[in-house]
């Protein structure tokens, strides 16, 4: 949640400091996100038996960087 840059009795420096810090959380997270999610090719079995190559990803890797958090 970001914090308004104007606010009555709020010192603007500490709001940006506070806003800079939550970017950097963000930006971390993210990259974390994008770091597991590496996409592999594979071969699917379709209801007709015909096979097509498609691009996925493993989501057990996504639930284990959830459960380290």
């Amino acid at each position: 949640m970001r914090l308004p840059l104007k606010e009555k009795g709020k010192n603007p420096d500490t709001i940006i400091l506070l806003n800079k810090f939550y970017e950097n959380i963000k930006d971390v997270f993210e990259n974390s996100i994008r770091a597991n999610i590496v996409t592999v090719d594979t071969k699917v079995m379709l209801a007709d038996f015909s096979v097509i190559d498609v691009s996925s990803f493993d989501p057990n890797k996504i639930v284990t960087l959830f459960q380290n958090f």
